[in-house]
């Protein structure tokens, strides 16, 4: 007599959060994905551009989860 067999997997969640950050002055300016030779998929890569001299630059921490409107968030820059 054959019986089922029931195979349980583990569940792997993908909602893992990481941090953009860029050195003291600069700001994200994109997200790009990076093709490899043998997939059209690879690993990001995260492009920083100069907004003011760090010497002149104070981070502040952020009241709330960043989120991706275009502005400007948690710096402060004096020119």
């Amino acid at each position: 007599m054959l019986r089922p067999i029931l195979l349980l997997l583990p569940f792997v969640a993908a909602d893992i959060d990481y941090a953009l950050e860029c050195n003291k002055g600069y700001r994200v300016s994109a997200i790009r994905r990076a093709k490899t030779y043998y997939s059209v998929l690879g690993s990001l890569s995260i492009e920083c551009e100069r907004v003011s001299r760090p010497e002149h630059t104070t981070c502040v921490n952020q009241p709330s989860i960043p989120k991706c409107t275009g502005f400007l968030e948690g710096l402060l820059y004096n020119y």
